[in-house]
């Protein structure tokens, strides 16, 4: 299974969308070999100004989910290619779904749903 969205987010200000207005795109993939969910995270925010692309980080994103039938979560993980170990997230699940909360998303980042079966 592999698909991505993309959504339109940012600040409002009192005469509609600020130049802050941004794109977040996600893209879910479930490996063959893994039993885990893997969501790519892409922040297109940037520093329009600057000479060379500047991520504008953002954060925390809260994540809606939903996962495949006949398994349930075990844990959460966030990495992005900086870090040297991944990040234990804290979440909520309920039925097929779990909510969960990216800290921080610079430019790329991947949060790693470990399943069981049920």
């Amino acid at each position: 299974m592999a698909y991505s969205t993309a959504r339109r987010i940012g600040r409002r200000s009192g005469r509609g969308w600020s130049r802050w207005t941004f794109y977040l795109a996600s893209g879910p993939w479930q490996p063959e070999t893994v039993d885990a969910l893997v969501v790519h995270w892409i922040n297109y925010l940037s520093d329009e100004e600057a000479a060379i692309e500047i991520p504008i980080p953002i954060g925390p994103v809260l994540v809606t989910c939903q996962i495949p039938d006949g398994v349930q979560m075990e844990r959460i993980e966030w990495q992005y290619p900086e870090m040297r170990e991944p990040v234990a997230l804290e979440y909520e699940a309920s039925g097929a779904k779990v909510r969960f909360a990216i800290p921080r998303l610079i430019a790329y980042g991947m949060s790693v749903l470990h399943l069981r079966d049920e």
